[in-house]
């Protein structure tokens, strides 16, 4: 599990920025030391294609008059950026 922080701050809902730093929890750590690299590697991709899936179900949600092309293109876009 990630924590969002801020500098200074108790902790805070995770938002990009330039005071923003995430803080694994210790269980994480434990739990991702035991992992070998590629059991990391494959966990970090299968998360990217959640969190792609997940925001692909917002937009056609909050935009069901956009086509597929549209809400991929603003897929790659946010996700490129940061702009969830």
């Amino acid at each position: 599990m990630l924590r969002s922080m801020e500098t200074g701050s108790k902790e805070t809902e995770a938002r990009p920025g330039p005071a923003r730093f995430e803080v694994v929890a210790p269980e994480m750590v434990t739990v991702l030391q035991g992992k070998s690299p590629a059991e990391r590697l494959e966990i970090s991709n299968e998360l990217w294609h959640f969190a792609e899936d997940l925001l692909q179900a917002r937009l056609k949600q909050t935009h069901p008059d956009w086509t597929e092309e549209q809400r991929s293109r603003e897929v790659a876009r946010r996700m490129a950026d940061g702009s969830w």
